[in-house]
């Protein structure tokens, strides 16, 4: 960034996706649902991945849940802190038992005692009822993390760097403010962009 007032030009530029995504996926706009699948797919192949079911498969599962997803949005009911992931990795964990059911249909059809152990040893046999997700407490944490990767190009980078380096690295703003040559104010209108832009990427997702 050449200036020390945090940057204007593309700071101010609002992403069309909607300032509330979770509005636009139960309406299915285009735009939010294009980053909705940017922001969920990492998580949702991680979940896919931790109940064993193998790299070649696990894209293809993830790809029906967000089919899922868009057919049955509309009828989630928020209840409670979790709510959104809970109901995601349930939608998530639906699916991964097709695919198990599919497996043990096509491995039953091969026959005989080899084929029945390994339907015995099908390791996404042993997903969990668990109505958490089996990663609770860090599902925000990887959405947080993608939806920052997502909206970095939208700033230039010193007003990136003030964010960054106060509100991730923990730094106090008068020593960011030194570093960058800004000014506190400038450093504090930086954070503040940033932060609200991020909150209007996840508003409504994250639990």
């Amino acid at each position: 960034m050449s200036s020390g007032d945090a940057g204007v030009s593309r700071d101010e530029a609002s992403s069309s996706t909607s300032n509330n995504l979770f509005l636009g996926i139960r309406t299915h706009d285009s735009l939010a649902w294009s980053r909705f699948v940017e922001l969920y797919s990492p998580l949702i192949y991680r979940w896919i991945r931790r109940t064993g079911i193998r790299e070649a498969y696990a894209a293809d599962i993830g790809q029906e849940v967000f089919l899922a997803v868009a057919r049955s949005i509309g009828n989630f009911q928020r209840e409670g802190p979790g709510g959104f992931h809970r109901w995601l990795w349930g939608v998530t964990r639906n699916k991964i038992r097709e695919h198990c059911r599919s497996a043990d249909v096509r491995q039953a059809g091969v026959g005989g005692s080899a084929a029945l152990l390994q339907i015995q040893h099908l390791p996404c046999l042993t997903v969990v009822d668990d109505s958490s997700p089996p990663d609770a407490p860090s599902s925000n944490q990887v959405v947080v993390r993608r939806a920052l990767t997502l909206i970095q190009t939208e700033f230039e980078q010193r007003t990136w760097q003030a964010f960054w380096q106060t509100v991730i690295d923990d730094r106090s703003g008068p020593d960011v403010a030194a570093a960058l040559q800004m000014s506190a104010g400038a450093v504090r209108v930086a954070k503040h962009r940033v932060l609200k832009r991020l909150g209007e990427v996840l508003d409504g997702l994250l639990d």
